[in-house]
């Protein structure tokens, strides 16, 4: 593997989600995406290999920037 894995990548976006702290404030959902709107991962319902396949888009995208 040569690093170039979107994980890597300034365009990488991620959101562990927050917890909700009373019934009138709702938490929020796991989000991972794309900034250049390659793609937008949907963590639920998905495999293991599904994440895989989603963080190597990396490795042939077009739009990859290495993070700082």
């Amino acid at each position: 593997m040569n690093g170039k894995l979107c994980l890597y990548c300034s365009h990488f976006y991620v959101d562990i989600g927050s917890p909700r702290y009373s019934e009138l404030t709702p938490g929020s959902n796991f989000e991972m995406s794309c900034a250049k709107n390659v793609w937008l991962f949907n963590a639920f319902g998905q495999s293991q290999d599904a994440f895989r396949r989603t963080l190597e888009r990396g490795l042939t995208c077009v739009h990859f920037e290495k993070r700082a």
